[in-house]
């Protein structure tokens, strides 16, 4: 019988993450985003392809995307996004 590491390697494992940053090119506003890549910066990093001489941005909070009742259920950036529309924040896309 295979082991649990034999059909769903950790390599391979997906959590839901969710990330807030700013960058000095926007400044008063955060990014919030969201992916299933073990590295949030990865991702990030994507987004700004320019590195030299410098980073621009500033990774402010990450976190497992799961609600803290311990359903094990998920939530996205959308749903972190509405959270905040409903609170009175401006939203322009992903920026708050």
């Amino acid at each position: 019988m295979q082991s649990t590491n034999q059909i769903l390697p950790n390599n391979h494992r997906k959590v839901p993450q969710i990330y807030m940053y700013d960058d000095i090119a926007f400044p008063g506003w955060i990014k919030i985003g969201q992916t299933g890549r073990h590295d949030v910066n990865e991702r990030i990093d994507e987004q700004h392809p320019i590195t030299e001489p410098y980073k621009t941005y500033h990774l402010l909070w990450h976190d497992n995307a799961f609600y803290a009742d311990g359903s094990g259920e998920s939530f996205g950036d959308h749903d972190l996004h509405d959270y905040l529309r409903r609170m009175g924040k401006e939203l322009i896309g992903e920026w708050c």
